[in-house]
């Protein structure tokens, strides 16, 4: 999998940090492992998604500043479907 940044928006202690201070500080490239599953039964269908990252997400830069921890994504999607057909 393979993820392209289109924004950034961080907010800390519920406050939005100004996105000029956030240049420099993420990659726009991630690269992760997806791995899901699912069943249909009478049109009706579960499935669960979970998506790892592989790739650190701050930069060299930030994370040298001490400005950005460490950050890597994960994610668990549970989606639920009915198919008309």
């Amino acid at each position: 999998m393979f993820d392209f940044q289109l924004s950034n928006k961080l907010s800390e202690d519920g406050v939005e940090v100004p996105e000029a201070e956030l240049e420099n500080q993420f990659s726009s490239v991630n690269i992760g492992l997806m791995l899901g599953g699912g069943f249909e039964w009478n049109r009706i269908g579960v499935e669960v998604r979970g998506n790892w990252g592989m790739k650190q997400l701050a930069t060299d830069e930030a994370l040298d500043a001490g400005s950005v921890p460490d950050v890597k994504t994960t994610m668990l999607q549970i989606v639920f479907k009915f198919r008309f057909n």
